[in-house]
């Protein structure tokens, strides 16, 4: 469930009027806002560093004059910035809400919808930003816990988790010419090191990272 505390929703519309609606009723339920008039202003302010920690979405006139709400969305699919996007139109453009949807929006709305429309549809986006971020922690921590495997160890990493069926201590050691001692020894040293319970959660870790070696 989303914490409206560590939220932030921006909002881009270039009538002032509508910035001023939307941000009186998310200030209502709690939830932080940032007022834009255009998507080269947002881009322009936008620090993902500075909202790392943050769970976010971007409310979007889909029909901004100048980079329009679908370009902003592709601009901000190709670098990366994982943020929740919600459209608002005027009035439903079935190919327009078909581009979005495809490209990954969170929902497509008309500016009449009923606000708690609008706020079940912010709810999901910041519930979706707050699941990605915890994604990519554990994803980063997991990684900087295979960048501490030494090479060997790194090699009977990729013989355990990317062979099907998996394969056996004494089956490893054969394939490294060391011995299955020596290949028990490295086992305990990567569950160690990555934190691993077992090896069934050891291969989960590693699909995390898409590790192959």
């Amino acid at each position: 469930m989303m914490n409206v505390e560590v939220s932030t929703v921006f909002i881009i519309d270039s009538k002032h009027e509508n910035r001023m609606v939307y941000d009186s009723l998310l200030g209502a339920v709690g939830i932080g806002t940032e007022g834009y008039s255009s998507a080269e202003e947002f881009l322009d302010n936008f620090n993902p560093g500075c909202h790392s920690n943050r769970q976010g979405c971007v409310l979007v006139d889909v029909s901004l004059p100048g980079m329009t709400g679908l370009e902003l969305q592709a601009n901000l699919n190709a670098n990366e910035i994982g943020l929740p996007v919600i459209f608002l139109t005027d009035e439903a453009d079935i190919p327009q809400c078909v581009q979005a949807m495809k490209a990954g929006a969170v929902d497509v709305l008309e500016k009449s919808c009923r606000d708690v429309n609008l706020l079940h549809s912010i709810g999901e986006a910041l519930d979706q930003h707050e699941h990605s971020q915890r994604k990519n922690l554990r994803q980063d921590t997991l990684k900087q816990r295979l960048s501490q495997l030494t090479r060997r160890e790194r090699e009977v990493l990729s013989l355990l988790v990317n062979e099907e069926p998996a394969m056996s201590s004494e089956q490893i050691a054969g394939r490294l010419f060391i011995s299955r001692r020596t290949v028990e020894h490295h086992r305990a040293a990567i569950k160690a090191k990555m934190y691993a319970r077992s090896l069934l959660e050891l291969v989960g870790m590693a699909r995390i990272c898409n590790f192959h070696g």
